[in-house]
């Protein structure tokens, strides 16, 4: 594993170098180096296999953090052939462009249908989803968050002038989730004695969840349980017993949809998120407990792994 990720690294930016973004400047679409991408590939398919023997040894933790680095090597490729396609769009509606301001509407529109058959609309839908099932920190939100408002707008925009020309729709796929993968983007590892903690949970399902909270302080034996139903604007409160300062709460998720269940963090009650209390000045008598549930957010994520390939 050592060497594979030696090599992905000397490879450099984006490992599929590029010239990528600046922080300010105005976005431009940047293909990677083909033989760059074809190393990434070539350490893509070891990757695969060192995964593989992970899951046949049963060591499950080891290969999900494998696959978090198959999946951004699949993100990287994905998007190399996405900026491919959208600079060649970018010239074919250039000379669109021409066509209609010379108001040659039958140029225009033999123009449009080229340029349709160069929007890599299932490209960058199955790179959105893969970047998106993959993150693994609060940086990749930010890097999702600019892929929507650069990226996505781009695209969008060129799609929408493609549109105007043919006058008809063109579809967007709606790639459904593998699985439910919960993210909190933001979590906090102390609070003040009384302070409300707030944990954004997003999630994304088609079909209804239901979210049971299991908590106890760390020196209780025996844990307590509600279920999360009382929303308001997305966000579950429920009241738990009054946490003096020097207290550690420990507390896991169980999500239920349909007949199937899981726990987050997946070891559950094994090993559960913690929370040490401290005191402040003033003091209250009881402590409540915030989760956002966002179950139609298109965010999924893992926990534990930090990398970027987009910047």
């Amino acid at each position: 594993m050592a060497n594979i990720l030696r090599s992905l690294q000397e490879l450099g930016y984006r490992w599929i170098g590029g010239a990528g973004q600046s922080e300010c400047g105005g976005f431009s679409w940047s293909a990677g180096e083909e033989e760059k991408v074809k190393k990434v590939s070539e350490l893509r398919g070891r990757l695969v296999d060192l995964r593989e023997r992970l899951v046949r040894a049963g060591r499950e933790n080891e290969a999900e953090r494998v696959d978090y680095y198959i999946k951004t090597a699949d993100w990287a490729i994905l998007y190399h052939q996405t900026a491919k396609a959208m600079l060649a769009l970018n010239s074919v509606l250039g000379r669109l462009e021409e066509a209609r301001i010379k108001g040659d509407q039958a140029t225009a529109k033999r123009l449009a249908e080229e340029a349709l058959s160069l929007l890599p609309i299932s490209t960058f839908a199955q790179a959105m989803k893969i970047y998106a099932e993959n993150i693994a920190s609060r940086g990749e939100l930010g890097v999702l968050a600019t892929i929507n408002a650069k990226a996505f707008w781009d695209f969008r925009e060129k799609k929408r002038e493609i549109e105007s020309i043919l006058g008809r729709e063109i579809p967007l796929p709606y790639l459904k989730p593998d699985k439910i993968k919960p993210i909190i983007p933001s979590f906090p590892s102390t609070i003040a004695e009384g302070e409300s903690l707030s944990l954004p949970l997003i999630l994304i399902s088609d079909e209804p969840l239901e979210i049971k909270l299991f908590y106890k302080r760390l020196e209780e034996k025996g844990w307590k349980s509600e279920i999360l139903k009382d929303k308001v604007k997305n966000t579950y409160r429920i009241e738990l017993p009054a946490l003096k300062g020097g207290d550690v709460l420990l507390f896991y998720l169980e999500i239920k949809q349909g007949e199937k269940s899981f726990t987050f963090p997946k070891e559950g009650a094994s090993r559960p998120f913690a929370l040490s209390i401290w005191s402040p000045f003033s003091k209250r008598n009881s402590k409540s407990l915030l989760i956002n549930s966002l179950p139609r957010h298109p965010l999924i994520s893992k926990q534990g792994r930090g990398f970027t390939a987009f910047s």
